[in-house]
């Protein structure tokens, strides 16, 4: 008995394969329905890059939304940054590289990236940084970019705890894709009484940080949105409120 087939049944046994293979990788969760953006399907492998039918894509063109805040040093962005983080589940935070020394409270790969100056200079070298600032003297501070990739493989939208210049930077290389957020204290000598008050520091350094933020302060203007963090409660609101609305 032979089988004969024509146009329409090759074009039904495509169609049923395809699905067969969908199902199979949706089982194994290796298609990732809510990356689906340009293909018809896509699969990631182990170095992060997508394939689709059509080719191999880039990866800037699979990136989520990006929430990009910043501030003077002491103004409150870590604070609202973290009550961010607890209040959309699609958000996942970017964790900075630096080679300054490491705090008794914090950890490696969790608060920073705590690197060597030789190995942040090395990485500088490769354009390992999406952005990277001297933000002290000898100082440095900078935001990886397989620090957005990875995040960006599993499908979170990224929010950066950055300083001013950095986050003009990330925002001038993602204009459409990113909501940048000022975080502006009551007034200077609130910033700097804050400051003070946190006994972190030594008169020498202090002395920088309000230098610093007294510059930073006159780029406000430059950012989508605009938060006075008098009130904590009310500058929490706004912030769901303006990250709510671009999210949609």
């Amino acid at each position: 008995m032979s089988l004969e087939f024509g146009i329409l049944e090759f074009g039904i046994l495509g169609i049923l394969g395809i699905l067969g293979i969908l199902g199979i990788l949706g089982i194994l969760g290796i298609w990732n329905l809510e990356s689906l953006e340009f293909g018809i399907l896509e699969i990631w492998n182990p170095w992060n890059l997508k394939f689709g039918i059509l080719g191999i894509w880039n990866l800037k063109y699979f990136m989520s939304k990006l929430i990009i805040v910043t501030a003077p040093s002491g103004a409150g962005k870590t604070t609202i940054v973290h009550h961010l983080l607890g209040t959309f589940e699609t958000l996942a935070f970017s964790v900075s590289a630096t080679n300054r020394a490491r705090r008794a409270h914090e950890t490696d790969k969790t608060d920073y990236y705590f690197l060597s100056t030789k190995a942040f200079k090395q990485r500088v070298t490769e354009g390992s940084f999406l952005e990277y600032e001297e933000v002290y003297d000898g100082q440095f501070y900078g935001t990886l970019r397989s620090e957005c990739e990875r995040l960006w493989a599993l499908g979170k939208c990224i929010v950066f705890d950055v300083d001013v210049k950095g986050a003009l930077s990330i925002k001038r290389a993602y204009p459409d894709e990113s909501l940048a957020i000022f975080i502006q204290p009551p007034s200077e000598e609130v910033l700097f009484e804050r400051l003070k008050n946190r006994k972190t520091e030594t008169p020498e350094s202090l002395k920088k940080r309000i230098a610093r933020a007294t510059e930073e302060l006159t780029f406000a203007d430059k950012f989508d949105a605009i938060i006075v963090n008098d009130k904590l409660e009310t500058a929490f609101a706004e912030a769901e409120e303006l990250v709510k609305s671009f999210l949609k």
